[in-house]
């Protein structure tokens, strides 16, 4: 599948989770992730439709510099901030419930028309775009950070609110896996990512985000 095909399909099946009544009905409890309500990883998860859409609108002047990879994003925009206490995930956080406050209704009807909206958009995977931090990337590589996003979250909400993870296609678990492993080389050190791996009963495995 294409990388534009890939992101539509997994698009979908986050909007169909989102959607569920059983995860409207525990909105406001705790989900699996620590700090998110349901209702905050449910608008979390939603970003990974909706941050296309304004990056592709964004001025499209400013995209100059050479082009990262996918990997490259998350270990860059990841950085060193804790994932539990830094100000920089607590205003990811704080960002999900925002976006939660209107309700699951409202939430899904925003998510469906950016969703219509992409899929009637022409949409070149060589596009180089500007994306958080001024970081220019392909699109085709700004959409392997949204199928991470997309999939890896889908677990979290499915596991939130104990229903069976979404079916994803076998081609965009492999986007996710070739992602998240480089991106855990990029942020460990070998001799952590060697035996994290290689002896993982007796070694913490490498961390990816």
């Amino acid at each position: 599948m294409e990388r534009v095909e890939q992101f539509h399909a997994a698009g979908l099946t986050a909007i169909e989770l989102i959607a569920a009544e059983l995860v409207g009905s525990r909105w406001h409890e705790p989900s699996v992730l620590d700090g998110y309500q349901v209702g905050g990883l449910a608008a979390h998860l939603g970003r990974g439709v909706v941050t296309v859409e304004a990056y592709l609108d964004a001025d499209p002047h400013t995209s100059s510099g050479s082009p990262i990879d996918a990997p490259t994003y998350f270990a860059t925009a990841l950085g060193d901030h804790d994932p539990l206490n830094s100000e920089f995930h607590a205003e990811v956080r704080r960002r999900g419930a925002r976006a939660a406050a209107g309700g699951q209704a409202a939430l899904v009807a925003e998510l469906i028309a950016a969703q219509a909206r992409l899929a009637a958009r022409p949409l070149d995977p060589d596009l180089p775009i500007t994306v958080l931090g001024g970081m220019v990337m392909s699109l085709s590589s700004y959409l392997e950070t949204r199928l991470v996003e997309l999939v890896i979250h889908t677990v979290d909400l499915a596991d939130s609110v104990d229903l069976p993870t979404p079916p994803f296609d076998g081609s965009v678990w492999e986007v996710v896996a070739a992602t998240v492993t480089e991106t855990a080389r990029l942020r460990n050190d070998p001799r952590v990512m060697a035996l994290g791996l290689a002896r993982s009963d007796r070694y913490e495995p490498p961390r990816a985000f």
